[in-house]
């Protein structure tokens, strides 16, 4: 595996060491490797539909992108794979969890449950049962977070 980025050579480097990963990562920096595959747009792109395969207008000179490649046996070098857009959300698992809180990803739409107009939803307050020392769910209607208040995944409200 090589992963690359448009970010310095040694920016990335020395964040690999950091975490201690092992794969080969590069820097399309200097060149047009992402502008080629896609992901990077040159101002007089960044208003046409030119992203996702001419499908999207990118709004921006980065956007996210995944493209996976295969060598044969002679070294010649295929495309077997690219993802844009909402298409890379499996691969980014932050996205996993921000779909299941209350404002998603919080991109101006308005916050729906069960595609129903949104209202406040309920939330299930933990305490312990001292019979059995394990979290029991009961309905907390009354302790209901003031509307507009911040929810995690985890943890209710904030």
């Amino acid at each position: 595996m090589v992963a690359v980025s448009r970010a310095p050579l040694e920016n990335t480097e020395r964040y690999r060491k950091r975490m201690g990963w092992g794969f080969k990562w590069l820097s399309s920096d200097d060149g047009d490797f992402n502008y080629d595959f896609g992901a990077s747009f040159r101002p007089n792109e960044q208003n046409d539909p030119v992203y996702n395969f001419g499908t999207i207008v990118p709004g921006r000179a980065d956007r996210e992108g995944v493209s996976v490649f295969a060598q044969d046996e002679s070294g010649r070098i295929f495309r077997s794979y690219s993802s844009f857009a909402r298409g890379i959300d499996m691969l980014n698992t932050a996205y996993h969890y921000l779909d299941i809180v209350p404002r998603g990803r919080d991109e101006g739409r308005p916050v729906t449950v069960l595609g129903s107009p949104a209202r406040r939803v309920r939330r299930r307050r933990l305490r312990r049962t001292p019979a059995r020392g394990r979290a029991a769910a009961e309905h907390a209607p009354d302790r209901l977070p003031p509307p507009g208040a911040r929810r995690t995944a985890a943890y209710g409200s904030t």
